[in-house]
């Protein structure tokens, strides 16, 4: 996990270095003249920042950019549909309804949130989000504190060696729960630009928290739960509490991290949006009202095709995460090279190494994935 965490934020950094190389020139954007020759243009009248598809084109021409946006969409809709999925799950299980019955409920608020109309606007639903996680976390870590205080000895782990799947279903998960690659531009060119020479010191500060806090909440929760195989921490401990006042309390906490995935969708769903906007040149409010409606649909549609939950995080992030935490390292690199300076080649290595790493994970990940859903089904 330690890891994956310190990977997620380092390509984040890498991701906002690949926009300040390709906004200054250092590299272009890629094209073919008249005469079918290579040529370089670089717009320098725009003062605005590039966004992740401009970097992808800025580095590998039109393949970079429709690369770019082929993961972006792949990854926050997958999110999208995992926070569908979620939603879905604790109304069935609450309500007793059918799966279906349950999307479909679920689907009418995430519709309506998904006609918000920019990042700037979602601000009140973030804090809400965060606070309630934060809630929801410290809740976890201190029962798994007093568990363990409690417990005599060491407590056992009753479960048998997972299998080779498991465990690359494991990693998979880490690379879902670190995900946020796709936001970070998005996020970041929606700040005044008098102040966006903090935002990279701000998002290390912020994800390097986030980070520690990933990894503290996981480990002290497998020692002090080793038995949870649940998708849902504060789920399983509402089950594993049974009738008591913890079990009504972690109930109040399921409903407050239901609320907050709420409220998270219209923010994964934005970058997502803006894809299909510049893709398919979106200029009316209407068509990109109608757009936002289509996309949730379809990730409400995935979320009825698949069994379980567990399933859909296994292929979100062992395929898509995977991919999309490997571009910014991959963008950067090349980007560094068209520079042509002596002092980039060290480190460009190193991110090539990176990248490679990325590359065989994504492969161990897809494979193994394939594999076990053609054998068993989602």
């Amino acid at each position: 996990m330690s890891g994956i965490a310190a990977q997620g934020v380092y390509g984040m950094w890498v991701l906002l270095r690949a926009q300040q190389l390709a906004s200054r020139g250092h590299a272009v954007a890629c094209g073919r003249d008249t005469s079918g020759q290579m040529s370089t243009q670089v717009d320098h009248s725009s003062t605005r920042p590039p966004t992740f598809e401009e970097v992808g084109h800025a580095a590998f021409g039109n393949s970079g950019r429709r690369l770019v946006a082929i993961c972006v969409l792949a990854l926050q809709l997958g999110v999208c549909a995992v926070i569908i999925g979620l939603l879905a799950t604790n109304l069935q299980t609450e309500a007793r309804l059918s799966k279906l019955c349950s999307v479909g409920i679920v689907y009418v608020p995430c519709a309506a949130l998904s006609q918000l109309p920019d990042l700037s606007s979602l601000w009140p639903l973030s804090l809400f989000g965060n606070l309630a996680m934060l809630l929801a976390l410290t809740s976890t870590v201190v029962a798994a504190a007093i568990e363990m205080a409690n417990a005599s000895e060491p407590l056992p782990f009753t479960r048998e060696d997972p299998s080779f799947k498991e465990v690359v279903a494991t990693v998979s998960s880490a690379f879902y729960a670190f995900e946020g690659v796709a936001l970070v531009l998005p996020v970041g060119n929606e700040i005044d630009r008098t102040k966006a020479q903090k935002y990279p010191s701000i998002l290390v500060t912020a994800m390097c928290t986030v980070g520690s806090v990933f990894v503290l909440v996981g480990g002290v929760s497998g020692l002090g739960f080793p038995d949870n195989d649940s998708a849902s921490v504060t789920a399983y401990l509402e089950k594993y509490y049974g009738n008591t006042s913890r079990s009504i309390y972690f109930h109040f906490i399921n409903i407050v991290v239901t609320v907050a995935a709420l409220t998270a969708f219209p923010l994964q769903l934005t970058p997502a949006a803006e894809v299909v906007d510049a893709g398919c040149g979106l200029r009316t409010h209407f068509s990109r009202r109608l757009a936002r409606f289509l996309l949730v649909s379809g990730c409400a549609g995935l979320v009825a095709a698949v069994d379980t939950l567990d399933s859909l995080i296994d292929i979100i992030g062992g395929v898509a995460n995977t991919l999309l935490a490997a571009l910014p390292f991959l963008l950067h690199t090349a980007l560094l090279l068209r520079a042509r300076k002596a002092e980039c080649v060290p480190l460009a290595a190193v991110e090539m190494l990176l990248l490679g790493l990325n590359s065989i994970g994504l492969l161990v990940c897809f494979s193994t994935l394939i594999l076990s859903l053609a054998t068993t089904g989602m």
